[in-house]
């Protein structure tokens, strides 16, 4: 009798394939003008912002209320002569101002410049970078307390490292022979570049203080194409494209040795690539990577699951087109990508994450019981399985296969107090085997409450 009331609970369940539980697609064919996101922000205020190139070639801001999927504004902020880009955002909190980026053409000559956006998209202060060097271009830039950081190359195989205050005076200024940099992280204390030397090419990561001193310099390969790095704690992550035309991951520690890296073929005679890497806030050390593949004139975008040692726990794949940029928002845990799809239509993706931050449930109370699904899902290493109780309860949290046979106890009729409470599951039965790939259910009880979930294991 007992199977076959857990098989009926089975029979409504919808089951989620990946740990968010459910998602936004929102094409905007009416701002085609400011064609695909390049960069994206997105303040308190939960408006999200994003820069372009639009289809007159100028640089242009959009703005975009989420959660009522409706454009507020778009606009040409900044351009030159000829074709102006962006490549850098930063939006300032204390000045409620952005920080643009990027380069373009005056006269027939590119530029690097900085320009300062106030909140509606009005020009506050330009300036432009490496005129020195006859051509410039800035490629990316952080802000830290109060200072830009901004790295860029001029003419004559130099890059350029320099510190501004947020008026655009200069504080220093650090130039580099023979040297191209891809990417600028901030730590506590300290900025760390990616970048490569020429003409051969060797990548090197590096480290300096916040005067443009160098702490080391390591240099790495195989030869890789940086599309983005990040700090997770006290180590850097990098991912982008491998001369393969493979999407890669590669960790550093924080003295700038490798600890892993892994490659990703995703579909052969196509090329695929990093876009974006996320540090994820609920506790369990994982990744979010984000990408595109091409070929053929298309491009479609996918999203993986990483654990802390590089290894795929779950995967998505979105057929409408690629994604050039994205957003983790770490108080909601929802993922925000920006692209385009295959007939050119500026896209915006919300994955909706089904877990509550970690930092939000330090201090509140559960509205109601509730099981959660687990995350990721499907999965091969280790599973989670999340549930909450508004009051103090006798717990139990059996794993069935789909037969409804018992196969694992994780909690046992235990007495638990209100709270968030996770349980992790390896697909082991009671007796430590392995189980076979397959769907498995879990189900709660406390006190009067039940609930049942699918997963799914992949070995």
């Amino acid at each position: 009798m007992k199977k076959l009331v857990i098989m009926m609970i089975l029979s409504s369940l919808v089951v989620f394939s990946w740990g968010f539980s459910q998602e936004m697609i929102w094409e905007i064919p009416e701002i085609a003008t400011a064609k695909w996101p390049r960069q994206m922000v997105l303040t308190p205020s939960g408006k999200l912002f994003y820069s372009s190139m639009g289809a007159d070639q100028k640089v242009w801001l959009t703005k975009l209320d989420l959660k009522h999927q409706k454009i507020e504004w778009s606009k040409k902020v900044f351009g030159g002569s000829g074709q102006t880009g962006p490549k850098a955002l930063i939006w300032s909190e204390s000045e409620n101002s952005f920080y643009l980026g990027g380069s373009g053409l005056w006269d027939n000559k590119w530029q690097g410049f900085l320009v300062k956006l106030d909140s509606l998209g009005n020009i506050v202060k330009e300036i432009f970078l490496g005129q020195e060097y006859g051509e410039s271009t800035v490629n990316e830039m952080i802000l830290k307390n109060d200072k830009i950081f901004i790295i860029g190359h001029g003419g004559n195989g130099i890059s350029f490292i320099c510190c501004l205050s947020n008026s655009f005076q200069e504080i220093w200024k650090t130039e580099f022979q023979n040297q191209g940099f891809e990417k600028i992280v901030k730590c506590k204390t300290e900025i760390v570049i990616f970048g490569y030397t020429l003409p051969e090419g060797q990548n090197y990561i590096m480290k300096l203080d916040l005067s443009g001193n160098i702490i080391w310099k390591k240099n790495y390969s195989p030869i890789l194409q940086v599309y983005d790095a990040i700090p997770s704690s006290e180590e850097f992550l990098i991912t982008g494209k491998s001369l393969s035309g493979s999407a890669f991951l590669k960790k550093f520690d924080s003295e700038g040795n490798v600890i892993w890296e892994r490659e990703f073929d995703l579909r052969p005679g196509f090329d695929s690539k990093g876009s974006c890497i996320f540090a994820l806030n609920d506790g369990s050390g994982d990744l979010i990577l984000v990408g595109n593949i091409t070929g053929n004139w298309t491009a479609e975008t996918f999203v993986f699951r990483i654990d802390s040692e590089g290894y795929v726990q779950w995967e998505r794949y979105f057929h409408q087109g690629g994604t050039s940029t994205g957003i983790y928002n770490p108080k909601t845990g929802n993922i925000i990508l920006g692209g385009g799809t295959n007939e050119n239509i500026p896209q915006i993706i919300v994955l909706y994450q089904d877990v509550t931050p970690i930092d939000e449930e330090k201090n509140s109370v559960p509205a109601e019981f509730q099981l959660e699904q687990n995350y990721p899902n499907p999965f091969n290493v280790a599973t989670n399985i999340r549930f909450q109780l508004t009051r103090e309860a006798n717990v139990s949290v059996i794993v069935y296969n789909i037969l409804g046979n018992k196969v694992r106890n994780l909690v046992q009729n235990e007495r638990k107090q209100t709270g968030y409470y996770t349980v992790k599951w390896s697909g082991e039965n009671d007796a430590g085997q392995m189980l076979p790939s397959g769907t498995y259910l879990y189900h709660i009880t406390a006190n009067s409450f039940s609930a049942t979930k699918k997963m799914v294991l992949m070995k």
